[in-house]
C-alpha cells in the first residue's frame, strides 16, 4: 500500500498536536483501503511507530475530535471516525483520493511525453539518407490523423452551434408554450437529427392552430415543446381551414403578431 502526504497536513490545523499524531496520520494514509477505511489497532501501532500503546489511544482520540479550526467542515473537522474495534473511516478520503489519483495521472503523463521525446530523439538521431523520406513519413502519419480526427471535431463542434442558434433564434421564439427550455434545448437537437429544420419550424402553425383549439377546455394541458419535439409531432396532419391558412399566406416564418392575429379572425382554425 501507499499513500500520499499533502504538505498542508503540516501547515494546517494539526500544528502543534505532536510527534505521535504525526507519526500516526502517515501509516493511517498508507494502510487505507480503496473505500476509506483502515485499522488500527493501538498495541500493533505502537509497536511499529515506537512509542507508548497510551500515546497511539491519545493521539487517535484526537484525529476523531472536532476541530474548528479544521480546513473541512465535514464532520465537524475530525479526520477519523470510528465504525468498530479497531475500524476507522477517514474521513474526506474520497476528496483526497481523486487528487492523489490527478497527480499521479499527470506524473505518468510527464514520463510518457518524456519517453516519447527520448525515443523520437533518438530516431532522428539514427536517420541515414536511404531511409529518411520513409521514416519521415511515418512520423508525420500519427500527426495527419490527429489532424483529421480535429477536423472531424471541429465539424461536429460547429454543427452543434448551428442546431444551437437555430433552437435560440428561429425555433424557441415561435413556440406557443415557451416552458421547460432547458429539456426542450437538447430535444430539439435529437429533432434535428431525424428531421430537417424546414420540416420542423414547418410545424409550428399546426403546433399553435392545436394549442388554440384546445385552450378553453376546462381540462386543459399545454403540450410542451419538449413532448413536442419527442413525439415527432411537425408530422401531424392540420386539421383546420387549410385554405384560410394558405390564404393568410401563413407560414413556418410567421411571427406571433401574425399568428395572433390570424386566429382572432379565425377562432375555429384548427380546431379538430
Amino acid at each position: 500500500m501507499y499513500g500520499k502526504i499533502f504538505e498542508t497536513m503540516y501547515t494546517g490545523s494539526l500544528v502543534g498536536a505532536g510527534p505521535t499524531v504525526f507519526a500516526l496520520m502517515p501509516y493511517i494514509v498508507t494502510h487505507c483501503n480503496a473505500e476509506g477505511y483502515v485499522e488500527i489497532n493501538p498495541k500493533l501501532v505502537s509497536v511499529i511507530i515506537g512509542t507508548t500503546e497510551d500515546e497511539i489511544k491519545h493521539a487517535i482520540d484526537y484525529l476523531m475530535g472536532e476541530d474548528s479550526d479544521s480546513r473541512s467542515e465535514e464532520e465537524g473537522g475530525r479526520r477519523i471516525i470510528q465504525e468498530g474495534a479497531f475500524l476507522y473511516r477517514v474521513v474526506n478520503y474520497a476528496k483526497y483520493r481523486a487528487l492523489r489519483d490527478a497527480d499521479t495521472r499527470r506524473e505518468q503523463t510527464r514520463e510518457r511525453v518524456k519517453r516519447w521525446r527520448q525515443k523520437h530523439k533518438e530516431c532522428n538521431s539514427s536517420v541515414t539518407h536511404g531511409n529518411a523520406p520513409k521514416r519521415q513519413a511515418d512520423a508525420a502519419a500519427p500527426v495527419t490523423a490527429k489532424k483529421k480526427a480535429r477536423s472531424k471535431s471541429d465539424r461536429q463542434s460547429s454543427k452543434e452551434g448551428l442546431i444551437a442558434n437555430e433552437f435560440e433564434t428561429e425555433f424557441w421564439p415561435r413556440v406557443p408554450n415557451k416552458i421547460g427550455k432547458g429539456k426542450a434545448r437538447p430535444a430539439y437537437a435529437a429533432a434535428r437529427g431525424k428531421a430537417s429544420k424546414e420540416d420542423i419550424l414547418a410545424g409550428l402553425p399546426s403546433y399553435r392552430a392545436y394549442e388554440e383549439s384546445r385552450s378553453n377546455q376546462s381540462d386543459y394541458r399545454p403540450l410542451h415543446p419538449t413532448t413536442w419535439l419527442n413525439q415527432e409531432r411537425w408530422t401531424d396532419e392540420f386539421s383546420g381551414d387549410q385554405d384560410e391558412w394558405e390564404k393568410a399566406g401563413l407560414s413556418h416564418c410567421a411571427t406571433d403578431e401574425e399568428l395572433d392575429a390570424f386566429f382572432a379572425k379565425h377562432p375555429t382554425c384548427g380546431a379538430e
